[in-house]
C-alpha cells in the first residue's frame, strides 16, 4: 500500500478547470488528495494509493466582498494571512483561528479546525452560507446561498466542512463574518488543582455574562483558568468584573487581569491547538496532540486520568480544556518515543471510554491505520458510507485519511 504523497500536482486557476480536471481523473481511475498550502497534512491518518494532488492554491479570488450585509465570498485557496488583513481593513473579521497567519481557508473549513472564541462566535460550520463545490465526476454545483436569509436547499457546504476532502473540494465559499470588537480582554486565576479549575469555569457559564472563550490549562504550569471577553469598553469591563467574582469564589490562588495587548497574545497562542500544546522551542521532539470530546460532565475524568497517565510515564504533558464545549486538548512530547506512543494510545483508549478521541498530530508510526487516528467507526458510519458512495461513487476523493478509511 502506498503511503507517499505523489509529486503529480493538479492546480486549476478556477472552476472550469477543476471540472475539467477532476472529469479527466474520474475517467481514467485516478485518485486524488485535495490541499491547499499543506500546513494542516499531518492531520489523519497517512494517506494510501493517491495518484495525484488536488491543489486549490490557485483558487483564491474574491468574489464579491459586501461589508454592509457582513457577508464575503471568496476562492478556498485563499491565505487566512490575506484574509484576515482583507476584513481588517474594514473593521471586520472572521473569528475561526483569527490569529493563524498559515494555511488556507478551504483547509480550516475542510478540518473544522477549533478556534479559541468558538464559544462566543460559533464553529466553523456555523459561518457558512453557500459553497461551490467541484464533486468527483467534475460536476461544479453552488449549494446554499450568498447571504443570511438564502440558506434553503440540501446542506452540502456544511457536509463538507470537516469531511477532510474526502467528499468533493470546496472552490469557493460564501461566510458570514462579524464586527471587530472594540475591546478584547482576558483574565488568568490560578488554582490548586484542575478540578477546582474546572468548577470554576463552570460557575461562570452559570452567570449570566458570556465569554468568548473559557479554557482551563494545565500540565507546564499551576492550573489555570483563562477567561476572554468581547464587546464594548463598559459591556467588557463589567463581564469580565461579574465572572472573575464568581470564579474567584472556588478558592483563586492567583489572578492576573490582561489588556488587549496581552490577551491578544494568549489569544494567538490558544488560537492553534496544536501549534500552542507543541511549542516550536521543542519542535525537535516527538510530539502528539489528542483531541477530546463528549458529555462536559466527563471531561473532568478524562483529563485527570490523562495527565496522570504521562505522570507516571515521564512524558511531558500540556493541557488545554474548554468544559463548556465538551472540548479537550492534550499535549504529549518525549524523547523516549516508546514512552510517548504508549502514552498516547492510553490516552486516546481512555478517551474513547468516556467519549471522542482523535490524533490531531502524531508521528507516522502513530497515524499508520485511520481507526489509529480515528477510533472505530461511529454508531452512524452506514450513513457516512452512503453519503460518500452517492457523492463520490469512484472513491476519487476517498485516500484512506478519514474516518472507516475514507
Amino acid at each position: 500500500m502506498n503511503r507517499a504523497v505523489p509529486d503529480v500536482v493538479l492546480e486549476p486557476g478556477d472552476a472550469d478547470e477543476a471540472a475539467e480536471l477532476l472529469r479527466g481523473a474520474a475517467s481514467n481511475g485516478l485518485a486524488l488528495l485535495v490541499r491547499g498550502h499543506g500546513t494542516r497534512a499531518s492531520q489523519g491518518a497517512l494517506p494510501r494509493d493517491v495518484d495525484a494532488v488536488f491543489s486549490t492554491a490557485r483558487l483564491g479570488a474574491v468574489e464579491t466582498y459586501e461589508p454592509g450585509d457582513l457577508t464575503l465570498t471568496v476562492g478556498c485557496g485563499i491565505g487566512l494571512a490575506a484574509l484576515h488583513d482583507l476584513l481588517a481593513e474594514r473593521g471586520q473579521w472572521l473569528p475561526l483561528q483569527a490569529e493563524r497567519r498559515r494555511g488556507t481557508l478551504g483547509g480550516l473549513l475542510a478540518t473544522a479546525a477549533d478556534g479559541v472564541v468558538d464559544l462566543g462566535y460559533g464553529r466553523p460550520r456555523d459561518l457558512v452560507l453557500g459553497a461551490r463545490v467541484a464533486l468527483a465526476d467534475g460536476l461544479v454545483a453552488r449549494a446554499r446561498g450568498r447571504v443570511v436569509k438564502n440558506v434553503a436547499g440540501y446542506d452540502v457546504p456544511r457536509l463538507l466542512v470537516g469531511s477532510f476532502g474526502t467528499l468533493g473540494a470546496l472552490l469557493e465559499v460564501s461566510l458570514r463574518v462579524a464586527p471587530r470588537p472594540a475591546r478584547r480582554t482576558a483574565a488568568l486565576l490560578g488554582y490548586a488543582s484542575v478540578a477546582d479549575a474546572l468548577l470554576a469555569a463552570e460557575r461562570v457559564r452559570e452567570g449570566r455574562d458570556e465569554p468568548v472563550f473559557v479554557d482551563v490549562l494545565a500540565g507546564a504550569c499551576e492550573p489555570q483558568l483563562a477567561l476572554g471577553f468581547d464587546g464594548s469598553e463598559e459591556r467588557v469591563a463589567g463581564c469580565r468584573r461579574r465572572a472573575v467574582a464568581a470564579a474567584e469564589r472556588v478558592g483563586c490562588t492567583g489572578l492576573m487581569l490582561l489588556d488587549d495587548d496581552a490577551s491578544a497574545e494568549l489569544r494567538r497562542r490558544l488560537d492553534d491547538p496544536v501549534a500552542h500544546l507543541l511549542p516550536e522551542d521543542e519542535g525537535a521532539r516527538p510530539g502528539v496532540v489528542v483531541r477530546w470530546s463528549g458529555r462536559p460532565s466527563l471531561l473532568g475524568g478524562w483529563l485527570s486520568a490523562a495527565l496522570a497517565a504521562a505522570e507516571r510515564a515521564g512524558v511531558a504533558v500540556r493541557a488545554d480544556a474548554r468544559p463548556a464545549l465538551g472540548l479537550g486538548f492534550l499535549g504529549l512530547t518525549g524523547d523516549d518515543a516508546d514512552a510517548l506512543e504508549a502514552t498516547a494510545r492510553e490516552v486516546l483508549t481512555l478517551g474513547r471510554r468516556r467519549g471522542a478521541a482523535v490524533l490531531l498530530a502524531a508521528p507516522d508510526t502513530l497515524r499508520g491505520e485511520p481507526e489509529d487516528v480515528w477510533g472505530p467507526p461511529p454508531a452512524d458510519w452506514s450513513l457516512m458510507e452512503r453519503t460518500a458512495q452517492a457523492l463520490d461513487p469512484q472513491r476519487v476523493f476517498s485516500c484512506g485519511r478519514f474516518v472507516g478509511g475514507l
